[in-house]
């Protein structure tokens, strides 16, 4: 009797199981799930997500096997620092492997359409700040689109409540002395009222000691690594610390500003770009989290491939591979709390990229991505 009850339990299980079509299994494959690497994995997927993640060989009848040797497959990759203006730029971040630009600094109506596409097959993800904290005349007013201010007649608070009735993904400040500036008390209100709404605050700064003071009003990441002269002392380092704060260094292009102000009258008064790689390994040696961002479209950067530029002056910076491959995944997810992206793992969407080589050993082979998949669906 108790055979014939066991024989019916699992033919109910076997009936009440969904069935798994067109399964796709890469075996054999490096996995970098976005925390730890493995060897010699193998992975089934479909079109409802990651069926099964195994040390041991999978087999699904029918499914369509792809060898993994030689091969590795990381997440998706994100890019924390843009200025993204249409659609176009999504579709170039996905097809190069981003799965999510960060907008730092955009117009309101802007940020609402690219939005609006989230989700879609064909789109990198898009988050946005809407436009940065500043004031009349300050860093961001310069390019030329409209940009509220705080001013006389718009508190920072209402500015920041402003921000997040308009949608804002969390909120940026842009602290540049070198042009008028928003200034202390301002900032602070800010970071307070946001911090009441739930968003996270990012800042961009040149100067360490701007970075100390921001740290001090407990602000949630920097857009930038400070790089004027001189590096950032130590009761610098104990405020900027104390925030807990993340930092998107943006190498790329501080590489590139910095070359093109090398016949520059203020040239002396920045980093060489060798000590700016020395600030951002000591930022990860104190232990601040690192995230990849490029800042494109500045110096004509692009939403995709330049992304692995960055990913390759960080490795130079002297930061793990694993970590850097941390900065441009899960580290961006974590700390930006973007539900959509994380681990690889049993059950979650089937969104990710298969390198040829192993970035963990050699960063450069982050160039060669030999096929896509976004929610099972190949898109390269």
């Amino acid at each position: 009797m108790k055979k014939l009850i066991l024989y019916f339990t699992l033919l109910i299980l076997v009936s009440c199981s969904p069935k798994r079509e067109n399964v796709t299994v890469i075996s054999d494959v490096g996995i970098f799930d976005g925390n730890t690497y493995k060897p010699n994995m193998h992975l089934a997927f479909d079109s409802d997500g990651i069926i099964e993640i195994s040390s041991e060989p999978i087999e699904f009848k029918g499914a369509t096997v792809i060898d993994g040797k030689g091969k590795t497959i990381i997440p998706p990759l994100l890019n924390a620092h843009v200025h993204a203006w249409n659609k176009g730029h999504l579709k170039e971040a996905q097809d190069a492997g981003v799965f999510a630009l960060l907008d730092m600094h955009n117009t309101d109506e802007t940020a609402k359409a690219m939005r609006d596409l989230r989700n879609h097959i064909v789109y990198a993800h898009y988050y946005s700040s809407g436009p940065g904290a500043t004031v009349p005349g300050g860093h961001g007013t310069e390019y030329g689109f409209y940009v509220p201010t705080i001013n006389d007649s718009v508190s920072p608070e209402k500015f920041t409540l402003d921000r997040i009735k308009n949608g804002a993904d969390y909120i940026k400040i842009l602290r540049e002395p070198i042009m008028n500036t928003i200034d202390f008390k301002q900032t602070d209100e800010v970071i307070r009222t946001a911090h009441a709404g739930k968003k996270l605050v990012v800042a961009h700064v040149s100067f360490p000691e701007d970075a100390a003071r921001l740290g001090a009003q407990q602000i949630d990441g920097f857009a930038h690594l400070w790089f004027s002269k001189p590096r950032a002392n130590a009761g610098q380092w104990d405020s900027i610390l104390k925030s807990k704060a993340f930092v998107i260094p943006t190498l790329y292009v501080t590489k590139k500003v910095l070359e093109e102000w090398e016949q520059r009258p203020w040239r002396d008064e920045w980093l060489e770009f060798e000590d700016v790689l020395k600030e951002v390994k000591l930022a990860y040696d104190k232990g601040m989290i690192i995230l990849a961002g490029t800042d494109a479209p500045n110096n004509d950067f692009n939403f995709g491939t330049d992304l692995y530029e960055e990913l390759k002056l960080l490795s130079k910076a002297g930061i793990p591979n694993i970590d850097v491959l941390k900065a441009a995944t899960t580290n961006i997810s974590t700390c930006f709390k973007l539900k959509e992206f994380g681990v690889l793992e049993k059950g979650k969407p089937a969104s990710f990229i298969l390198i040829h080589g192993n970035p963990l050993n050699n960063i450069n082979d982050i160039e060669k991505m030999e096929q896509i998949w976004k929610l099972g669906r190949e898109i390269k």
